[in-house]
């Protein structure tokens, strides 16, 4: 203990604190942490610490650093002890050369009772003059001092009480990177591309002297993209050995993410530059082993404005309602196999010029009801070997003027002047036989292949966005929940 004696000029028989004074001030009251976790979008990582003091003063902070609730209350706390450990702080003057920083000051004998009291020493400042070793280099000017202090020991401190927490300020910050940086995309050996179900890749920077450019090259990255929506948006994964943009989040090292991709010598544009200035394109390669590729390319040169749309393998379209096309001039389709089309409505075509079909093999028509066909002027038709017509019932032929069968030298011609007949012989009800012809035998259309579907992205609610904007859980959460615990 060291006892308190008021300076008077006098010498005290023992060392003593000659001077002990408490400055109070106002110092924050609340802390507050918030930051955020991509994998738990929804739920809102917030962490707050109160005092009993007032006014009631917060200290706010994002991002706090931390991905689970636990975590933020910690260093919630840690910075309200931070903000408070010297709003009571004592200052005072001694001549007592055993204090020690760190250490507690055993203070006795205050006429402040509740001062008499353990306090921490923070701060410690001791001074000490002895002339006399200086000997004929003494000077006048050690009489000169403003308060008169000639020659001995004393010391300057300060302290707080001995139960307020003592936590020093973060004089030494987490480091910043500011700007962006280029990297390689990594991955293991034999693959060409390699992500996890976020579409997170690796890479490898240009500084990094030990990574082997395989998985193990960094964390994983997050990819922008120019739409992201539940189920629906778009997405492009880098591939291994493609030079990417990296940013950081707040500036945080430890939370790295690609903002897009870039060309070098090696990894050249799809068509060359400035030839093809006027070409926007997204062109794939296949994966693995290349060899093929899927594009849309958009010239936009005048006179030469084209979108060119390349397939390697398939190309499945699905259209939920109407589709409607515009040809200004020619259409060209060109179908190096079978070719399927099934209408469950009415189908409609309308020509008009001329309509030319040719059937290289066997043409095939099978109508369920009636046909009904209407030529305007005249109807032509040869067959190299066989016509038969077959009917169930009945087969009418009829002719405004002249009806003539005609075969095998012989003809029946039916007229205005009447019926004739005419052949080597007629024969009538004097036995034989009709012909017989082939008969119709249509082939039925092959089966038709469905196009590739998809389900569509959902939706946020009005109740969820007005959730989202008030940072509340988008429903009662449980206990793990709201300690960042749970799996969910």
């Amino acid at each position: 203990p060291v006892a308190y004696q008021q300076d008077s000029g006098m010498v005290a028989n023992d060392p003593v604190i000659k001077r002990f004074d408490l400055r109070l001030e106002t110092r924050t009251s609340r802390t507050t942490r918030r930051d955020y976790d991509f994998e738990k979008p929804r739920l809102t990582l917030e962490s707050e610490n109160r005092g009993d003091a007032l006014p009631d003063l917060e200290d706010y902070d994002y991002p706090g650093r931390f991905i689970d609730r636990e975590r933020g209350k910690h260093l919630a706390k840690r910075a309200l002890e931070r903000h408070r450990s010297d709003f009571q702080l004592a200052e005072g003057k001694s001549d007592q050369p055993l204090l020690v920083s760190g250490h507690f000051l055993a203070l006795t004998q205050h006429p402040k009772a509740k001062w008499n009291d353990l306090w921490l020493l923070t701060e410690i400042l001791h001074e000490g003059k002895q002339p006399q070793v200086l000997e004929e280099s003494v000077t006048s000017s050690t009489t000169n001092l403003k308060d008169d202090f000639h020659q001995g020991y004393r010391n300057r401190f300060q302290a707080t009480p001995w139960d307020v927490p003592n936590r020093p300020p973060l004089t030494q910050k987490k480091p910043r990177i500011l700007g962006s940086q280029s990297a390689v995309v990594t991955g293991p050996k034999g693959e060409e591309i390699h992500c996890d179900q976020y579409g997170r890749v690796k890479v490898q920077f240009h500084w990094d002297r030990e990574g082997q450019a395989d998985d193990k090259t960094s964390c994983w990255l997050r990819v922008s993209s120019a739409w992201a929506g539940a189920h629906y948006g778009g997405i492009a994964i880098p591939r291994i050995g493609m030079e990417v943009l990296v940013t950081f989040l707040e500036g945080d090292p430890d939370q790295p993410l690609i903002s897009g991709c870039l060309y070098h010598k090696e990894n050249v544009v799809p068509y060359p530059l400035p030839a093809n200035k006027t070409r926007s394109t997204f062109k794939t390669l296949s994966s693995k082993g290349g060899g093929g590729f899927n594009e849309l390319r958009i010239e936009d040169k005048k006179g030469q404005e084209q979108i060119f749309l390349h397939a390697q393998r398939d190309w499945d379209e699905n259209v939920e309602h109407d589709q409607k096309i515009r040809v200004g001039n020619e259409r060209h389709d060109t179908v190096e196999k079978n070719s399927y089309s099934e209408f469950k409505a009415e189908e409609h075509h309308t020509v008009y010029a001329d309509r030319k079909v040719e059937a290289r093999a066997n043409d095939h028509l099978t109508v369920g009801v009636n046909q009904h066909i209407k030529v305007g002027t005249g109807q032509f038709i040869e067959a190299g070997q066989e016509i038969h017509l077959s009917s169930g019932m009945k087969v009418v032929l009829e002719a405004g003027s002249e009806l003539t069968l005609k075969g095998g030298g012989s003809f029946i011609k039916i007229d205005g002047s009447g019926v004739t007949l005419s052949g080597p012989v007629i024969n009538m009800n004097s036995g034989g036989s009709p012909g017989n012809g082939t008969g119709a035998a249509p082939l039925m259309p092959g089966v038709l292949k469905q196009a590739d579907a998809d389900k569509a992205g959902a939706v946020l609610t009005p109740a969820q966005i007005n959730t989202l904007k008030r940072n509340a859980p988008f429903c009662e959460e449980c206990e793990k929940c709201k300690a960042g615990a749970c799996a969910i």
